[in-house]
């Protein structure tokens, strides 16, 4: 028992199943993309309001309690993100509260 638990530790210590990443080429397809997620989350790729909903979405029910974000590219389109807030290239809206982008 004392062997797997190290084991389980070193994995989680070395982040080998810490962290789930999804390169999202086409914006507006994380959610097809996403099928299961650790609670951190790394999104490098290209993203749009309908992506930055579905984060929202994910941030707000615990699911993701992690994002790294840093080598996303936003662009305008997709859905609202939030009431009537959409994207616009390279940028997001004040109500972005559950989900804000690290730079």
């Amino acid at each position: 028992m004392r062997l797997l638990f190290a084991a389980v530790s070193c994995f989680f210590s070395a982040g080998v199943l810490a962290k789930t990443e999804i390169n999202v080429e086409t914006a507006g397809t994380l959610s097809s993309l996403l099928t299961s997620t650790d609670r951190e989350l790394r999104v490098p790729g290209v993203i749009n309001g309908t992506d930055i909903k579905y984060i929202r979405s994910l941030v707000t029910a615990g699911t993701v309690t992690s994002l790294d974000w840093s080598d996303v590219r936003i662009v305008a389109g997709g859905e609202a993100y939030y009431s009537s807030y959409k994207t616009s290239d390279d940028v997001i809206g004040k109500q972005i509260s559950t989900a804000r982008r690290e730079r």
